[in-house]
């Protein structure tokens, strides 16, 4: 396949990134609310529809496993939620490059990795997590932007990434357990994302009625989720999870083309600040995993088994 191979990243990386650039230019009237709630419902209907013989049995799965599911669910809604408000509050480079530096310290914890690390690998890892607080500071696009407001900024996109691992962490185990697909997993985790801001947004919901804004949700959803989910995942079965978790962090670097491209302020300590974090992020992720196999995967989803054949399992 030689570099076809890596095809599938190639595009998860911009489109990702245009999205979260997209969100900061495009919605400036709206909440991330109504953001979220439209992007996400799109998306849900659509694999709710394609996995639509598989539904009876995802319903049986969430009765067995209450306390996975809603966890997966409220993860979920913690972190999307998180990561919109972060770009509404900051901007789309700074959102991403934030998100990504909490997730190995939250992940390593949560997976219980943290004590197996070697010493210089940790050292990094809280050093990345410190630092990211750099990108807030030195992006001239928010240098006017009051202390509060930069710190709060921060503070919501630590959080969505540790979210974010504590969800990665927890579906990897369900994925594994149950043998869930990538398409299971949107279907049964977005419930609640939806109900929750489908109640936050309500005063603004008559925005939908304009063709002009659905225009932009439908292509935001398809754009912020559907292609990189499809893509990721097709990304881990051809090149491996390894080599797609280490290419992974130069999606903050392709945000800050594309907010240079929509005439954001740009600078060069900013630049130089950004991308150091960003391979700093992609070492850490070598050097946790490489010892770890890589071979492509031989599907892009693992072939789902009847939940209801399975024996019930402890809601743990």
């Amino acid at each position: 396949m030689g570099l076809t191979r890596y095809l599938p990243i190639a595009l998860y990386v911009p489109s990702t990134a245009f999205a979260a650039v997209f969100i900061k230019v495009s919605f400036g009237d709206v909440t991330p609310f109504l953001v979220t709630f439209t992007t996400f419902a799109i998306c849900w209907l659509i694999f709710i529809v394609w996995n639509a013989p598989r539904l009876s049995q995802l319903a049986q799965l969430a009765k067995r496993r209450k306390s996975a599911m809603f966890k997966l669910n409220l993860y979920t809604l913690l972190s999307w939620l998180g990561a919109f408000a972060c770009i509404k509050i900051l901007t789309g480079s700074v959102e991403l490059l934030v998100f990504m530096s909490a997730i190995p310290l939250a992940s390593t914890l949560a997976s219980r990795e943290w004590g197996r690390l070697t010493t210089m690998v940790r050292a990094l890892i809280i050093t990345i997590f410190a630092c990211s607080l750099v990108a807030v500071v030195v992006h001239p696009a928010i240098a006017n932007y009051s202390l509060e407001r930069q710190l709060f900024g921060y503070l919501v996109g630590i959080g969505a990434g540790s979210f974010g691992a504590l969800y990665i962490v927890l579906s990897g185990q369900e994925q594994k357990a149950e043998k869930l697909s990538s398409v299971d997993l949107i279907c049964i985790r977005l419930p609640l994302l939806l109900a929750v801001t489908f109640a936050l947004c309500a005063p603004e919901i008559w925005n939908v009625l304009s063709w002009e804004f659905l225009a932009k949700a439908v292509l935001l959803s398809a754009v912020a989720v559907i292609l990189p989910a499809y893509s990721l995942q097709l990304s881990i079965s051809n090149i491996g999870s390894v080599t797609t978790s280490v290419l992974m962090p130069l999606v903050p670097i392709a945000a800050l083309g594309f907010e240079w491209c929509a005439g954001l302020p740009m600078s060069v300590v900013t630049i130089t600040a950004m991308v150091g974090q960003c391979f700093a992020i992609m070492w850490v992720s070598f050097a946790r995993r490489q010892r770890m196999p890589d071979r492509p995967a031989t599907s892009a989803d693992p072939v789902p088994l009847p939940a209801v054949h399975r024996p019930a399992q402890n809601n743990a």
